[in-house]
């Protein structure tokens, strides 16, 4: 049943996918399942779970983006939410996984700071 659940979610949302070209959360959300289930090799349950914890990220993560807060605000809001993202998402997955998963973060964060740093030197 949860397989057939997870299908159907599946085949509607990558139907969304290819009919806009700016991706909804839930589109987001499918692609980051599918990508770290392949990183993570997550079970069929692991992957309904991470679907519907990345689907409720990055709907708060969008109304966050799009909210009138100020940039000092939104940005401590986005990195709580990212820190509840990383403690559910390692409640669901094994030893072995939570490590994976701990170095893909880190590359993520060294690529973002390196993309600062070269906007910066563009800036300037």
């Amino acid at each position: 049943m949860n397989h057939l659940k997870i299908l159907f979610i599946s085949l509607f949302l990558s139907s969304l996918v290819f009919s806009q070209n700016e991706k909804s959360p839930e589109e987001r959300a499918v692609i980051q399942t599918e990508r770290f289930a392949k990183e993570l090799k997550l079970s069929e349950e692991q992957k309904g779970q991470f679907l519907i914890i990345q689907t409720g990220i990055n709907q708060k993560l969008e109304g966050i983006r799009s909210s009138k807060m100020n940039e000092e605000e939104k940005k401590n809001s986005i990195n709580s939410i990212r820190e509840a993202r990383t403690s559910m998402l390692q409640a669901i997955l094994n030893d072995e996984q939570k490590q994976k998963m701990t170095t893909l973060d880190e590359k993520q964060k060294k690529k973002i700071k390196k993309k600062k740093k070269n906007l910066k030197k563009r800036k300037d």
